[in-house]
């Protein structure tokens, strides 16, 4: 910050004026700040100066009376000010304040650009990041479908038809894009680990700071519908309604089940048949991928029915025992 005193030689306000300027920076103990006397001596001088009379007291090259910047009659003349000879103290003490802010904005504005690259690096990454974790998610749920969604659907009394199939054919494609997604998402996880650590006095923002909780819990809620299918059976509940009593079994029925590609699978097989009318059991081998189906003796079941039930959700079923009990598939 430097303070000009222009004058012209011969203003009996001159040597007034400087030592007010002086005092007033003593007082404000701003001792250190640089006073320029310059002496106007022509008219394109004063013009180029901005010179409304002498002494004219400039900050930075503004006036120090606010009012007074906007006028325009420059030239030689003796200029008194409101109160006197010399400003008032607390016209120039208004002036240095406004200086040292204006001083502090620009110094602001200097790092504003940097500042804002790095608000919107961090904007963005949290924004892959988001994607990511979205991604995987999504990811993993359709890789669960060949399963969930067909049960979901039973449940509500509606055949599945092709849709287990179809996601069956297409859930190691799902897998392998949640997989390269939750690698993404834990990458930028320990990217911003890395730079945060490299950069303590860097500032984060509430959602940066909230990622490696979020990361975590969406790669086990990736990991739980990605893996849903292996443990789906120990999660739904007994297809099998009715007790089984012994005495009232008379017969069992296998089938061989074509179209089951997981555990999970064995759980929508079980879950078609034991509602049927007749049918005490449904139990899936899957390993064999046998169908047992264990049927009252007094009830007449149609293997039609079940066979039809099973290809509307998509399975084959091929008889192996029958008996002479059992209505024809006919």
């Amino acid at each position: 910050m430097i303070i000009d005193l222009l004058y012209f030689e011969g203003c009996p306000n001159y040597e007034p004026a400087l030592g007010y300027i002086e005092n007033t920076l003593r007082e404000l103990d701003l001792s250190d700040i640089k006073i320029r006397q310059i002496e106007i001596l022509t008219d394109n001088q004063a013009q180029q100066m901005k010179f409304l009379g002498s002494p004219t007291i400039q900050i930075s090259g503004l006036d120090i009376e606010v009012e007074a910047r906007n006028r325009d009659d420059y030239g030689f003349s003796c200029r008194l000010y409101r109160g006197g000879d010399v400003p008032a103290f607390e016209v120039l003490r208004e002036a240095v304040e406004e200086a040292q802010l204006g001083i502090h904005r620009e110094m602001t504005n200097a790092l504003e650009p940097a500042r804002s690259c790095a608000s919107i690096s961090a904007s963005a990454e949290t924004g892959y990041h988001r994607w990511a974790a979205g991604g995987s998610l999504f990811a993993a749920v359709a890789a669960s479908a060949c399963c969930s969604l067909p049960l979901g659907l039973l449940a509500l009394g509606v055949s599945s038809g092709g849709i287990g199939p179809f996601f069956a054919t297409t859930r190691p494609f799902f897998l392998g894009f949640a997989a390269l997604a939750l690698g993404a998402m834990v990458f930028l996880q320990y990217r911003n680990h890395r730079q945060k650590v490299s950069c303590p006095s860097c500032t984060e923002s509430e959602s940066r700071m909230l990622l490696p909780a979020y990361t975590w819990v969406m790669v086990l809620l990736a990991g739980v519908f990605a893996f849903l299918p292996t443990f789906l059976p120990d999660l739904v509940p007994n297809a099998n309604a009715n007790v089984i009593d012994s005495d009232s079994t008379a017969y069992t029925v296998s089938m061989s089940i074509e179209g089951m590609t997981c555990a999970g699978c064995s759980t929508i097989v079980e879950q078609t048949v034991a509602p049927i009318a007749g049918v005490l059991s449904a139990l899936v081998d899957f390993d064999a991928k046998q169908l047992n189906i264990a049927v009252a003796s007094d009830v007449t079941v149609s293997i039609k029915k079940i066979v039809d039930s099973l290809e509307a959700n998509g399975f084959n079923a091929v008889l192996l025992i029958d008996d002479d009990l059992l209505e024809s598939p006919m």
